[in-house]
């Protein structure tokens, strides 16, 4: 993983103007266009009350996505290779779910066929992450790096560098995610709560910005692989409860997005 943050890095240290050849916009009509490329600073606000969220990403749904090959040919070929094994293990995820909850084992696999084949199908996302330096002068009331959240889909697999600052929400307090080399770390998605009717709840995290000076100008990495049910996947609670509504995966994500994107 080291390796690939090295070589992600690379894009991120790339000038504004070239990364933004690969800029996302919401505003496309075409699904994969809307969700594959670069996200800047500030693009994406996930706790309401922030008013800049420093943080840079590239977004990938398939291996045929928009990549900056003309200028780092080795950022497509490192995610051609990690996209398949996290695949893969997503699918041991599931099926240790589906045991867990006394379904079939490929109950839930079935509800991923198309994971990375296109966010037009399936809007898992092979997401690397950027939390830039910063300055005293950039750290003002409203700033953080990422703020309060749930991710949207089933699960998320989530690798971090050595920086920390991730956080999560749990027994009314906030604990520290504290990097462990090695290891990757789970979080709980909307969907796989709705599903659960509750028993597993989505993980509320957030990235702080250190209160260390060190920290706080040291740059940050992570890669998000965020896992989601194919789009026309109805959501409800499997015991047939009514904690939660039926909605297709689409819907909510599509409903999330709307509550996120400024711009």
């Amino acid at each position: 993983m080291e390796q690939y943050f090295e070589i992600a890095g690379r894009f991120f240290h790339a000038p504004k103007s070239v990364k933004c050849e690969h800029m996302i916009c919401h505003k496309y009509l075409d699904m994969n266009q809307r969700t594959n490329g670069y996200l800047g600073s500030g693009q994406e606000i996930l706790e309401s009350k922030n008013l800049h969220e420093v943080r840079e990403a590239y977004d990938i749904t398939s291996l045929d996505s928009v990549f900056p090959d003309k200028h780092l040919p080795e950022f497509r070929q490192a995610i051609s290779e990690l996209v398949p094994k996290l695949c893969k293990l997503s699918h041991r995820l599931l099926r240790c779910l589906a045991k867990a909850l006394g379904l079939d084992d490929e109950y839930f696999i079935r509800c991923h066929t198309m994971m990375c084949q296109g966010s037009d199908k399936n809007a898992t996302t092979f997401r690397t992450l950027y939390y830039p330096s910063l300055a005293d002068s950039a750290i003002k009331a409203g700033v953080e790096r990422c703020g309060r959240h749930s991710d949207y889909g089933t699960f998320t697999l989530l690798f971090q560098d050595d920086i920390g600052g991730l956080e999560i929400f749990s027994g009314g307090e906030w604990v520290a995610a504290t990097p462990i080399p090695g290891t990757v770390l789970v979080n709980v998605g909307d969907l796989l709560q709705f599903w659960t009717a509750d028993r597993y709840l989505a993980t509320i995290h957030r990235v702080r910005v250190p209160e260390e000076e060190i920290r706080r100008r040291s740059a940050r990495q992570s890669l998000a692989f965020f896992v989601h049910p194919d789009n026309d996947v109805m959501v409800s609670p499997l015991n047939g409860s009514k904690n939660h509504s039926p909605i297709s995966a689409l819907a909510h994500l599509n409903l999330r997005y709307s509550q996120t994107y400024k711009y």
